[in-house]
């Protein structure tokens, strides 16, 4: 049996019988692990036994506790909590083994409610282990205490099922009463570089069975064909259950291929599978690329995505399709269809590039295509990009609502636009953390799971590792009175704490109150499966979400856009929560002009002079008050000017000399009545 963390766990009553159970080191460098986590119930006399078993010694670079409580934490109530149940009896164990033995779930675990205990663990070559390190709260069993773990009977009796004291396991199967021989057996071989530019590469596996005697050639071939013997190894029980052995990489643009071939006198002889290294040139291309969307004479907002190599040989050319344009600086040197961008390697490799991205074209359109990224001898990456070229200038995109989820789950006062109304975002099915985190703070933002304790199963009403249409966090967006709103996008950063068990978001909007829902937020719609982040310092991943792509959702004064927030998680354990802070929804609000506004007809007692005016225009009106101003709007109907009257006047100039050419709109209000008078503004 073999893994690195909670590899042996769940809630039976089990006996491992001569079992070899195999702590492996950690690829990704991880300093420690836990061979089991029994949840034992309550009314389990017995969990898990192990007997005569043998716990094989790693490479040295993890090291491993006995076990470790789960559902014995602090995210359990007593009440709820395992009653966990591990021991170990006449065992062999290697240098694997923390001195310590046995760890607790956190800082909430009832240790009373455990039984970790052993009896008699002895090292590889037969003499008692020392235990004197073992944590307080284990067992050292004595002979009488351990006798009775070697009853089959008792260990399986149930004072809720007493039935299954009669069971037998040996007359199910009388195949266990026979002596087991071990076979030649190689696990978990391995071609691995250390570093993504090392020269040369390691090749390790393990004896699954350990014997000492065994002999391991390993051979290596670059066409999978034809094998030639590299290294010959003996093994030696304990210190030689795992193997390694060190060679160069194979040329670029080439593979190696490695088995091991094992043999012993009295043995049938066997043959590893296949472990390859590539040194063939590789191209990784990383992005989240949304639609694009440019107005005539001016490039579109740019994008960025990741590109890298290994063994490259020349080089990587990346070329856009025309008239998108790429950078790998940032946007001081842009290169085209026509002018491919090259990406040089060091040493063979390309490390990620922040590639920057942009539509600049000239002609109206839509421009959906791929970005060709290329190399000699590697496979071709394409990147699909979508956009849209219009005639009419675009209008930049603002902050319209912003919740931090610092101290509450209010939207920001300061920051929100008077295009829209205050709105605070509800649960459905979710609930902010009561123990364990704080529910709001400036580095976790809002802390929330499908209990406050952090649970996510559909037992505790979660989703668990799928969508459920009841599990949501919803936000709404109105246009305030007197204002039209675009909603453009959503974003906020998010990441889960303690967990990176299936942890998944899906984003769905709807201007109907989901009697229908979107279906365009490419790769992140309800049926789709979008992979988060483990961050227990705080969610640190920026997400972004364009709405009905490069068009946005368009509303009138007073309609509402609902945007559904679904999260999955796959443990099964409780202190997990998700983490969201800085929700911000983007867009522009325009405020709505009178009726009027379409009159070229100028209302009794107003004129305007001179019309078209170059520098200056003046506006005769009755006498103003206190409260009048004067507002300048283009006919978007987007406010470009305001100005405050002088009391006791009847004639206001204007300066325009800064304005743009074109014809705009007069917007005379004095507080209680408003009139709308048109111009045009030349130079």
């Amino acid at each position: 049996i073999d893994g690195n963390t909670d590899f042996i766990f769940g809630s039976s009553t089990i006996i491992f019988d001569t079992c070899i159970i195999y702590p492996r080191t950690r690829l990704d460098n991880g300093s420690g692990g836990f061979i089991t986590a029994a949840n034992t119930k309550a009314e389990s006399g017995y969990g898990y036994v192990f007997r005569d078993c043998k716990i094989t010694k790693n490479r040295g670079a993890t090291l491993y506790t006995l076990g470790r409580p789960w559902q014995n934490d602090a995210g359990t109530a007593d009440a709820a909590k395992s009653r966990n149940k591990t021991v170990f009896l006449n065992s062999f164990m290697g240098s694997t083994v923390r001195p310590e033995g046995w760890s607790t779930w956190d800082a909430g675990t009832n240790t009373s409610f455990i039984t970790y205990a052993e009896y008699n663990t002895k090292n590889y070559n037969g003499t008692l282990r020392d235990v004197s390190g073992r944590v307080n709260w284990s067992k050292q069993l004595t002979a009488a205490e351990a006798a009775k773990y070697y009853n089959n009977d008792t260990v399986f009796v149930n004072a809720n099922t007493p039935a299954m004291s009669t069971w037998n396991p040996y007359s199910t199967w009388p195949e266990l009463s026979n002596a087991f021989v071990p076979e030649l057996s190689a696990s978990n071989l391995l071609a691995r570089k250390p570093t993504i530019n090392s020269g040369t590469l390691n090749v390790t596996w393990n004896i699954t069975w350990p014997s000492a005697g065994i002999q391991c050639d390993l051979y290596r071939s670059s066409d999978k064909q034809n094998f030639s013997l590299i290294n010959t190894q003996i093994s030696t029980e304990d210190s030689a259950a795992n193997f390694s052995y060190t060679d160069n990489v194979p040329p670029a643009g080439t593979n190696y291929y490695y088995i091991v071939r094992l043999s012993k006198a009295g043995f049938t002889t066997t043959t590893s599978d296949t472990a390859v290294l590539s040194s063939k040139p590789f191209i990784a291309v990383t992005s989240g690329l949304t639609d694009f969307l440019q107005g005539i004479g001016t490039p579109s907002a740019t994008q960025s995505y990741v590109v890298s190599g290994l063994n490259i040989i020349d080089s990587i050319k990346i070329v856009p399709p025309a008239p998108y344009e790429v950078s790998a600086d940032g946007g001081v040197t842009w290169f085209s269809n026509s002018k491919p961008l090259g990406l040089k390697p060091t040493n063979g490799t390309v490390a990620n590039t922040n590639i920057t991205l942009r539509l600049n074209g000239n002609t109206v359109g839509v421009y959906n295509d791929n970005i060709i990224h290329s190399a000699s001898f590697a496979d071709t990456v394409r990147t699909a990009v979508r956009g849209t070229i219009q005639s009419a200038q675009l209008q930049a995109a603002a902050v319209l609502q912003h919740w931090p989820f610092a101290q509450n789950n209010l939207d920001s006062l300061a920051i929100r636009s008077a295009g829209v109304t205050a709105s605070t975002p509800t649960f459905s099915r979710f609930a902010v953390a009561d123990s364990l985190l704080a529910p709001y703070s400036l580095t976790r933002g809002q802390v929330f799971a499908a209990t406050s304790k952090g649970a996510w199963t559909t037992a505790e009403g979660g989703p668990g590792g799928n969508f459920n249409r009841t599990n949501y966090q919803q936000f709404t967006v109105t246009a305030s009175q007197g204002y039209t709103t675009r909603v453009d996008s959503l974003m906020f950063n998010l990441a889960f704490f303690a967990t990176a068990s299936n942890i998944k978001i899906a984003v769905v909007y709807s201007r109907s109150g989901f009697a229908n829902d979107s279906t365009e937020v490419i790769g992140y719609e309800f049926a789709t499966q979008k992979g988060l982040t483990q961050d227990n310092n705080g969610p640190s991943a920026l997400y972004r979400f364009p709405l009905n792509g490069s068009t946005g959702i368009n509303l009138t004064e007073g309609q509402t856009i609902t945007i559904r927030l679904y999260f999955t998680c796959g443990s099964t354990s409780r202190g997990r929560f998700a983490q969201l802070k800085d929700v911000i929804v983007k867009g522009i609000t325009t405020q709505n002009v009178a009726t009027s506004i379409r009159n070229n007809s100028i209302p009794a007692g107003f004129s305007v002079y001179p019309n078209p005016a170059v520098n200056k225009v003046y506006i005769k009106h009755p006498r103003s008050g206190t409260n009048t101003t004067i507002a300048l709007y283009s006919l978007l109907g987007v406010k470009v000017a305001e100005w405050k009257a002088t009391p006791n006047t009847l004639l206001t100039s204007l300066d325009v000399q800064l304005l743009p050419q074109g014809q705009y709109f007069i917007q005379y209000h004095t507080g209680k009545e408003t009139v709308v008078l048109k111009c045009i503004i030349v130079h």
